[in-house]
C-alpha cells in the first residue's frame, strides 16, 4: 500500500461536518507522513524496530547530519501531537473542517519537504545516529 493513500483519505474526511471523521482525518494525515518516511528508509535498507518508533523516527531524521531537514522532524512531531489530541482528548472542541484542512496541508507539505532531502546521505546519517548514538541493533 502506498502510505500517501492515507493522505487522500484525510483529504476526503477533512471536509466532513462529523467531528469523528475530522478527527480520523487528522490521524490519517499523521500516518501518511509517518509511514511515508518509514517506508522510504526501509526501502533503502534502514529498517527500524517498532520499539518506540514514533519517538525514534523524528530523532533519526533530526540527527541525520542534514541540518536543513530539522523542520521535517519538527512537523512530524507536531502532526503526532495533533493525532494524539484528536484520538484521545475527547473534551477538545477545536476540531472543525478548517483546522483539519490546515493539518492535512501540513502533512502534505511535510512529505514534499522530506522528498527534497531523500538521499543516500540522509539514510547513512540516520543509520549512524541510530547505531552509534542510540546503540540500536537494526533489523
Amino acid at each position: 500500500m502506498d502510505p500517501l493513500d492515507f493522505l487522500r483519505v484525510a483529504d476526503t474526511l477533512s471536509n466532513s461536518a462529523e467531528e469523528a471523521e475530522i478527527r480520523t482525518a487528522v490521524g490519517r494525515a499523521y500516518y501518511a507522513v509517518f509511514n511515508y518516511i518509514r517506508s522510504y528508509l526501509a526501502a533503502n535498507n534502514l529498517r527500524l524496530s517498532n520499539h518506540q518508533i514514533h519517538d525514534k523516527l523524528p530523532k533519526c531524521i533530526r540527527n541525520s547530519g542534514i541540518n536543513d531537514i530539522q523542520h521535517v522532524a519538527q512537523k512530524l512531531e507536531e502532526l503526532r501531537h495533533d493525532r494524539i489530541e484528536a484520538d484521545y482528548e475527547m473534551h477538545s472542541h477545536d476540531w472543525n473542517p478548517d483546522t483539519c484542512t490546515l493539518i492535512v496541508d501540513k502533512a502534505r507539505e511535510t512529505v514534499n519537504n522530506f522528498q527534497a532531502y531523500e538521499s543516500p546521505e540522509l539514510v547513512s546519517g540516520a543509520r549512524n545516529y541510530l547505531v552509534n548514538v542510540c546503540g540500536e541493533r537494526l533489523l
